[in-house]
């Protein structure tokens, strides 16, 4: 029995190896041969299934194998052939051996065995000795060696991978990481299996996010840096230096997007591009509290501002600047420190910048948009700047007038009149409106000769005048009032009431009933101009009525001399002298 039980021990620790030494041990070549095409399929499926992933699954059921084949070795062991049988159980077949018959055995004779007699078995009795002993205990431990060993593989290609990760060297890192992954080691269920492909892709992302950075790809940079930070949620990753990156390629996206609006004035994106600037520069502070970057920020911020009006301070090219400042004092959050002080400084300095492009353009003869420049400083100056807007206002009524001048010089009298009138009706002191007035005449001396016109002769002379002045006496003997615009030594308008009693005159009665020497011989309304000799531009209209065309013509009016004519209405060609 104690042979028989240190043999099923023998052969059950042997199977425990997973490779059926105890069977071999035992001499079961089925049973062992059965073990080594599991153990190949196990093996081969270990490793085109990546059996590291699932290492209790995995486990779970190689320990079930296990213990069927010791389970089974412990079984063969104990049932060997002809176990138990008695050297004399079966004599009859062994009678040849005893030719004169079975020997008489007397209770009183003590019996010695014949180790010649004993019966042969088949089965081969277990080794015994020094040598067959020996393997047998050690075989365990040879395969446990094995097996440790082949699991001490990947840990220390890990190792090797993790000191070369985290010094930076993710090539050197991948080989490491790539040769404790071999699939030859999938059988030992090493759980450095899934730390070494964590690895392998966490080195990925980063030299993607490095390469990006080196070739100034802000955006494809940070969004690796970021990935890689994010894959050990929170901990330190085995590249220590990745925050550090991270916060150095957002403030250098920052500063590349200030450059862009700062310099981009000829895109018309300027509030778009500072926004994302300031955006840029802000989540630095939030993804990268308390780092270097971060500390940099006030200084970044004024450094946007300077940059964005550099044109202006430093070149005195104001009008560069002004879609720089309207997207500064638009940034957001307004409520921000940062964004929120560089947007009070550039609504402070915006008027001031709008007056001084206003007066570039002046000086530049552009009057009509220096016309705008100059309201939208005094509408910008507000309670911000006072004495901005009051030089707004100043500068704006030589502008108008110019702007005036400039659309009457152009033939453009609807927007010469329109300017003019709005300097003559909102700052009406000064010799500016005063101007604009005399030169409202001209654009509508000029407008009415541009359309169609009657002639207009000299007024007649009738008496005399003090030295050096003229006077001119004109009646109106017709239903409508009647507009008299001059231009010459003195430029001005005046304006006849209707006569109520009067009506257009036919000129066939005209000349059949001498109308014309009765013109004015009734009290007709009237009016006399006082003016100095020389060349005079006139024109005479009936505002009110746009059918009757004007009389046009240039008086030639001699000093000393008192001139009058009567005018009316003819209906069929207008006015009548």
């Amino acid at each position: 029995m104690v042979v028989g039980g240190r043999r099923r021990l023998a052969a059950a620790l042997l199977n425990v190896s997973g490779c059926g030494a105890g069977f071999w041990y035992l001499r079961a070549w089925k049973w062992l041969a059965l073990v080594w095409v599991v153990d190949v399929a196990l093996l081969t499926l270990a490793i085109t299934q990546h059996a590291s992933d699932h290492p209790v699954l995995w486990g779970s059921g190689y320990l079930v194998w296990l213990v069927v084949m010791v389970a089974v070795g412990w079984r063969r062991a104990g049932t060997p052939a002809h176990a138990d049988q008695s050297p004399y159980a079966d004599q009859s077949l062994h009678a040849d051996r005893f030719p004169h018959g079975a020997p008489s055995v007397h209770a009183d004779q003590p019996v010695h065995a014949d180790p010649s007699a004993a019966p042969h078995s088949r089965e081969p009795a277990p080794q015994s000795g020094a040598a067959g002993g020996g393997w047998r205990r050690w075989a365990p431990f040879v395969v446990a060696g094995g097996l440790g060993y082949c699991r001490s593989v990947p840990e220390s290609e890990l190792e090797r991978a993790v000191e070369a990760h985290a010094a930076g060297d993710c090539p050197g890192a991948m080989g490491h990481y790539a040769r404790a992954v071999r699939a030859r080691y999938e059988f030992t269920l090493s759980g450095a299996f899934d730390d070494a492909r964590y690895g392998t892709e966490s080195c990925r992302v980063l030299m993607r996010a490095r390469l990006a950075e080196q070739q100034d790809r802000y955006t494809d940079a940070i969004r690796g840096y970021d990935l890689y930070l994010a894959r050990y949620d929170g901990e330190s990753p085995p590249w220590g230096r990745a925050e550090e990156h991270a916060a150095a390629t957002r403030l250098s996206y920052a500063d590349a997007l200030a450059r862009r609006a700062a310099g981009g004035r000829s895109t018309g994106t300027a509030r778009e591009d500072y926004q994302a600037a300031a955006r840029a520069y802000l989540e630095i502070r939030s993804k990268h509290p308390g780092s270097a970057e971060a500390e940099q920020l006030d200084q970044r911020f004024d450094a946007l501002y300077d940059a964005g009006t550099a044109a202006w301070t430093d070149g005195d090219r104001p009008c560069e600047v002004l879609d720089d400042l309207r997207a500064l004092s638009g940034l957001r959050p307004s409520t921000d420190p940062l964004t929120g002080g560089i947007a009070s400084r550039a609504v402070r300095s915006l008027p001031d910048a709008t007056y001084a492009c206003g007066r570039v353009h002046h000086a530049d003869r552009r009057y009509c948009v220096a016309v705008e420049d100059f309201d939208k400083a005094r509408e910008l100056a507000g309670d911000v700047s006072p004495k901005t807007a009051a030089r707004a206002v100043s500068a704006l009524r030589g502008a108008l007038y110019r702007c005036g001048l400039e659309h009457y010089r152009k033939d453009e009298y609807e927007e010469a009149r329109t300017t003019l009138n709005r300097l003559v009706d909102d700052y009406p002191k000064g010799g500016t409106a005063e101007r604009a007035a005399d030169l409202l005449v001209d654009v509508d001396i000029a407008e009415a000769r541009s359309g169609d016109t009657d002639s207009l002769t000299g007024p007649s002379p009738w008496t005399g005048a003090p030295a050096g002045t003229v006077t001119v006496e004109l009646i109106n003997e017709s239903p409508e009032s009647m507009q008299i615009l001059y231009s010459g030594p003195e430029t001005g308008r005046a304006t006849v009431e209707a006569c109520q009693e009067c009506t257009s005159h036919n000129t066939d009665l005209v000349e059949i009933d001498g109308y014309e020497e009765s013109c004015g011989t009734q009290d007709r309304p009237s009016i006399t101009l006082k003016l100095e000799p020389g060349a005079y531009d006139v024109v005479i209209r009936a505002p009110s009525d746009d059918t009757v065309p004007p009389l046009s013509g240039t008086w030639h009016l001699a000093s000393g001399t008192g001139y009058s004519d009567c005018y009316y209405i003819t209906s069929t060609f207008g006015y009548g002298v």
